[in-house]
C-alpha cells in the first residue's frame, strides 16, 4: 500500500520498483519508481519511509562461484 497524497482515492496496493535505500537522520527510506506518481522527469525517484510499506521484497543478482 502506497499513499498517494495527490490522489487519495487511488491509495490501493499496486506494483512499484525499488531503486535504492537511504538512511537519513535516523530514518530509513526506500527509493521507488511509481507509475501512479506522475512527474515531469523520468529520472525522478520517490523516497518513502520504509515503515509505510506492508511488505518489501528484495531481489539480488546471484553471485558467481570463483
Amino acid at each position: 500500500m502506497v499513499r498517494l497524497p495527490h490522489k487519495p482515492h487511488l491509495s490501493w496496493g499496486h506494483e512499484i520498483v525499488g531503486v535504492g535505500w537511504l538512511e537519513c537522520d535516523g530514518g530509513k527510506f526506500v527509493g521507488v519508481k511509481d507509475n501512479f506518481y506522475p512527474t515531469d522527469s523520468l529520472e525522478t525517484v520517490r523516497w518513502i519511509r520504509s515503515e509505510a510499506f506492508i511488505s518489501l521484497i528484495s531481489a539480488l543478482p546471484l553471485k558467481k562461484k570463483p
